[in-house]
């Protein structure tokens, strides 16, 4: 551990800092504000006892659920000495402010934590294939990602299984060169699979790529000695326990059933066949360099080059070990799935975009002053690029649409009726001297729950009589074109889980176009200055929101 301390870079104050800038998103909360994270409802609300039981499965891997767990276990406690062990009871008292606020803190400060030993991790590798000059440029580039930022600000699991992969990859590196460190690597790669699932996809063909074909020595007696065997075995064994494998065999089932059919299906955005994996293809390579830059992607294609022309041998296999885990989840992953959501590209944006360091610091290096010279213009309009998209993506946060709507309800009388539509992921907190309520058909029991909010089951077209004195949309709906395509096609949004028929799409045209007795008061959108420009990531970022008033 002091030899891995030793040296450490300044490169990763980089990511701390960008990590603790606006890390107060959202908070003091009641949930989150970005969807699919683990915190603080998971984790606080004790949902790791679902991968244990008989038949009952949590839709994600238990190993950052069990960390973010233990971070939130003295709120856990807390409440329970305050109101005992009542489910529902301890449900009311742990989902206040009071307890999801730490709790949701204590996961982000993990993800920051762990954003850093990304950025470590990349520098580690180059400083070992190219010395701390390209290794800092490599780290600066990784960490110079607006979709590394943002999953540093939540509690999701982009942040969490990139780290285990990138600390899978140091380890194998140094397997490479002979030293005994197979167990380390394969108990790495095992933390990466319990963490989600898809990290597999990335590790599958780089794996045995390190541990076997990569050595000096590549016999098969050298192949099947005991430390691999050992860490092979050990890794399997610590899978199959933690998972829920052993242990609770018919959930486990059914959560592969679940992750095999609509947890990846349902969502897809292209067709299968070759045309839909040719837009597929194409989308990732327009979109990966919006994670950094044009410059820096254009960069790296040159930096992969440069190796296989450069190196030979072992040499070069090891130093292509990473572009070779970015082709491997595309294959095993990204094809499959059939999405090019940003947090799907994290992956390739992490793996393939540091081979631009070696091209970078070639380009300074030049003799020719005019080759040195373009070098640094090349370096500035790459750094400007992905240091705006960040800065963009800091400012997104920082001036996120829902704080204009909370500056507005606070001004309301208190008791005033407040009728609210979306999940608490895309609505913005409550003053708890309004009335709140938020209306829908899907059934009360399986609704996210919300501090100060009295839920409701009734058609929201039904409004007339319930007459609320101001009608909420959040950005899950408020949204012109998406209403009048939902109403054409028939398609529901991704994402969209309640309000997912028709009459409730024609409620919400209804009500944007002010034929309902209600008129629009605010339009809550992301407004940036030039030459910052709005991140939407994930759904809620900068999402646009909607508050209606009655009366004409």
């Amino acid at each position: 551990m002091r030899r891995w301390l030793s040296g450490v870079p300044a490169v990763v104050l980089v990511p701390l800092a960008t990590g603790l800038l606006a890390i107060d998103w959202g908070l003091p909360c009641t949930d989150t504000w970005a969807p699919d994270a683990l915190s603080p409802r998971a984790s606080g609300l004790g949902a790791l006892v679902e991968v244990y039981t008989p038949g009952h499965f949590h839709i994600y891997p238990p190993l950052h659920l069990l960390v973010l767990t233990l971070v939130a276990l003295p709120w856990i406690l807390l409440a329970v000495l305050r109101v005992g062990t009542n489910p529902g009871r301890l449900e009311q008292e742990l989902i206040q402010p009071a307890y999801m606020t730490p709790v949701e803190l204590g996961a982000r400060l993990v993800a920051v934590a762990m954003a850093v030993g990304i950025v470590l991790c990349v520098y580690r590798l180059w400083e070992r294939w190219e010395g701390a000059r390209v290794a800092r440029w490599a780290a600066l580039i990784a960490a110079l990602n607006p979709v590394l930022v943002y999953y540093a600000h939540t509690g999701n699991l982009e942040v969490p299984y990139m780290f285990w992969i990138m600390a899978t990859l140091v380890l194998l590196d140094a397997v490479a060169r002979g030293e005994p460190r197979e167990l380390a690597c394969v108990l790495c790669a095992t933390a990466a699979v319990l963490t989600k699932d898809q990290s597999a996809a990335a590790l599958m063909l780089v794996l045995p790529l390190g541990l076997v074909l990569l050595r000096p020595s590549r016999g098969l007696t050298d192949a099947l000695r005991p430390r691999l065997l050992v860490a092979a075995g050990g890794g399997l064994a610590v899978f199959l326990a933690a998972s829920g494998a052993l242990t609770n065999p018919s959930g486990f089932r059914s959560r592969l059933a679940l992750l095999l059919g609509p947890a990846s299906q349902d969502w897809a955005e292209v067709p299968r066949g070759l045309a839909g994996t040719l837009v597929l293809l194409r989308a990732l390579l327009v979109k990966l360099p919006l994670q950094s830059s044009l410059v820096f992607a254009l960069a790296s294609v040159a930096g992969v080059v440069w190796i296989l022309l450069r190196r030979q041998g072992l040499e070069r296999g090891r130093r292509l070990v990473p572009f070779a885990a970015a082709v491997s989840f595309t294959l095993f992953f990204t094809l499959g799935a059939r999405r090019t959501d940003e947090r799907f590209l994290l992956p390739h944006a992490l793996l393939v975009l540091p081979y631009a360091a070696p091209v970078l610091d070639g380009l300074l290096r030049q003799r020719w002053r005019v080759l040195r010279y373009g070098g640094y213009v090349v370096v500035a309009l790459g750094l400007g690029a992905a240091g705006l998209g960040v800065a963009s993506l800091e400012a997104t946060l920082l001036f996120d649409p829902r704080y204009e709507v909370e500056r507005v309800l606070s001004t309301l009388a208190p008791a005033t009726r407040v009728e609210v539509y979306g999940g608490p992921h895309f609505l913005p907190r409550f003053p708890r001297a309004l009335d709140i309520s938020r209306v829908g058909t899907d059934p009360l029991a399986e609704r996210s729950h919300m501090s100060s909010v009295t839920e409701v089951l009734g058609l929201p077209e039904e409004i007339a009589l319930r007459r609320p004195d101001y009608v909420l949309v959040s950005s899950e709906f408020a949204n012109d074109l998406l209403i009048q395509q939902m109403l054409e096609e028939g398609r529901v949004p991704y994402g969209v889980r309640a309000y997912s028929d028709r009459a409730s799409w024609a409620f919400f045209r209804a009500l944007s176009q002010g034929e309902l007795s209600y008129h629009r008061v605010l339009r809550a959108r992301c407004r940036l200055p030039w030459p910052l420009d709005c991140k939407r990531t994930h759904g809620s970022a900068g999402g646009e929101l909607w508050l209606f008033a009655r009366g004409g």
